[in-house]
């Protein structure tokens, strides 16, 4: 069985057949590189939380007010950031507009989607700034 005989280079590496494969000359250095990065979080993680379980709740309540099987969609969106930006007088007329095709009655839909949302109202929604560190 033959060998083939290398050569090593700070660039590289060179083959007798004089293939060459190239690597870093500071693989180190840019292995253990990091660079900060900035990100800024719209949420909290408890309010991340209360939105998931909203949304999640929301999703099973249009599936029957639609009458929609598991696989299907319902025809509408409801978007919690627009209610909460809506004021307060307009939300259930907003909320009654988008459900006008319900196959089933909304108001109880629409009292307990508020009432869920308040949750999210209480918490301050400033965003706060995360350092982290992120290999390159």
């Amino acid at each position: 069985m033959e060998v083939a005989k290398s050569v090593s280079f700070p660039s590289g590496k060179v083959s007798e057949n004089g293939s060459r494969t190239k690597f870093p000359s500071n693989l180190e250095d840019e292995k253990t590189k990091k660079k900060n990065v900035n990100i800024t979080c719209k949420y909290d993680r408890k309010q991340m939380r209360i939105r998931l379980e909203i949304e999640e709740w929301m999703d099973d309540q249009l599936r029957e007010l639609y009458q929609c099987q598991d696989d299907e969609d319902y025809p509408i969106e409801i978007d919690i950031d627009d209610v909460l930006e809506t004021e307060e007088e307009n939300k259930r007329s907003m909320l009654k507009d988008i459900l006008k095709d319900a196959s089933q009655p909304v108001d109880v839909f629409i009292t307990d989607l508020l009432k869920r949302i308040q949750a999210l109202r209480k918490r301050p929604s400033v965003p706060s700034r995360v350092t982290m560190e992120m290999d390159l």
